[in-house]
C-alpha cells in the first residue's frame, strides 16, 4: 500500500527540482530517458490495475481468501512478468548509475599516465558490450512492463460482475499510457545497434510517439491510481461517473494531440509551466 506513496514522493521531488532549476535547463530529454522513466511510471499504472482487479473480485464474491478464484488465469503470470521486469529495470538502472558515478571521467581526455592503461575493472566499466547489455536489459524490462498493462485491462473487462464507469475509464487511461511508451521501447528493441553511440543516435527518432509518451507520463500514472480507488464500492453517482469520463477523454485527447503535433525541436528538456507543475502535484 506504500508503493504509490513512495512513487508520488519521488515524483514530487523530481518535479520540484525541475521547477526550481527551470532557468538552468538542468534536465535532459531523449528516447532512452523516456523509456527509463516510463518504466517507473508504468509500475504505478500496473499497481493501480492490480488494485482495481482485486477490488472488483472482492466486490463480486466478498472479502475472503477464496476471492482470487474469480481472477482470470493470466493475472498471476502477468503479475510475475511485471515484478520480474521491474526487478530487471532496477538492476540495470542502478548498475548504469553506479558506472557513471565511479567512472565519471570516461568521456574526458587522459590526465595521468595510468589513464592510458586502465585496470581490468575500469576496462569492464567502459566496455561497450556491457553498456549494450545493460541498455538491452533496460529496454526489454520496459517492454515487459508496458506489455503487462494490456492483459490486465482485458482481465478487468472480462471478469465476472458489473464493470463500473470508473474501471472502464481506468482501462482507457492505462492503454493510452502504455501504447506510446511501448512504441518508443520497441524501436530500441528492434533497431538496436551494438556499435551505437552513448546518445543512441543509431535509432531513428520517433517524435510523434515520444511526444505522446511524454504527455501520457505527465498525468497518466496519477490519474490511474485515483481511478483505481475512487469507486471501490461500485456505486458512484451519475455526476461522479461523468467526471471520470471527462477526465479520461481529456487525457486521451491530450495524448493524441501531442502525438499529432510533436515539438519541432527534438530532445528539448523544457521546464514545466507553473500550471502543469501544480496540477501534477495536486493529483
Amino acid at each position: 500500500a506504500m508503493q504509490p506513496l513512495a512513487y508520488f514522493a519521488v515524483r514530487s521531488l523530481m518535479g520540484w527540482l525541475q521547477y526550481v532549476e527551470r532557468a538552468e535547463h538542468a534536465f535532459i530529454s531523449n528516447s532512452l530517458l523516456i523509456i527509463a522513466t516510463g518504466a517507473a511510471h508504468c509500475w504505478a499504472v500496473v499497481y493501480a490495475l492490480f488494485i482495481a482487479i482485486h477490488t472488483r473480485a472482492m466486490r463480486y464474491d466478498g472479502y475472503h481468501e477464496g476471492y482470487t478464484d474469480h481472477l482470470p488465469f493470466w493475472v498471476a503470470w502477468t503479475e510475475t512478468l511485471a515484478v520480474g521486469s521491474m526487478g530487471i529495470w532496477w538492476v540495470a538502472g542502478f548498475t548504469q548509475v553506479t558506472i557513471r558515478i565511479l567512472d565519471d571521467d570516461a568521456g574526458g581526455l587522459p590526465s595521468e599516465a595510468r589513464d592510458l592503461n586502465p585496470n581490468m575493472f575500469v576496462q569492464l566499466m567502459r566496455s561497450q558490450r556491457l553498456h549494450d547489455i545493460l541498455t538491452m536489459a533496460h529496454t526489454v524490462s520496459c517492454v515487459g512492463l508496458f506489455a503487462s498493462i494490456i492483459p490486465l485491462c482485458f482481465a478487468m473487462a472480462l471478469m465476472k460482475g458489473d464493470l463500473t464507469a470508473c474501471e472502464m475509464c481506468l482501462g482507457f487511461v492505462s492503454m493510452g499510457f502504455a501504447l506510446p511508451h511501448a512504441a518508443v521501447a520497441c524501436r530500441h528493441l528492434n533497431f538496436a545497434n551494438p556499435k551505437k553511440n552513448d546518445d543512441a543516435a543509431a535509432v531513428a527518432p520517433a517524435p510523434a510517439a515520444e511526444a505522446a509518451a511524454q504527455e501520457a507520463a505527465s498525468l497518466g500514472p496519477q490519474l490511474c491510481v485515483i481511478l483505481a480507488l475512487a469507486d471501490s464500492p461500485g456505486h458512484a453517482f451519475l455526476w461522479q461517473n461523468f467526471v471520470y469520463g471527462v477526465a479520461a477523454v481529456a487525457f486521451l485527447a491530450a495524448v493524441a494531440a501531442c502525438g499529432r503535433s510533436p515539438p519541432k525541436v527534438g530532445d528539448a528538456a523544457l521546464p514545466p509551466e507553473p500550471e502543469e507543475f501544480w496540477t501534477c502535484i495536486l493529483l
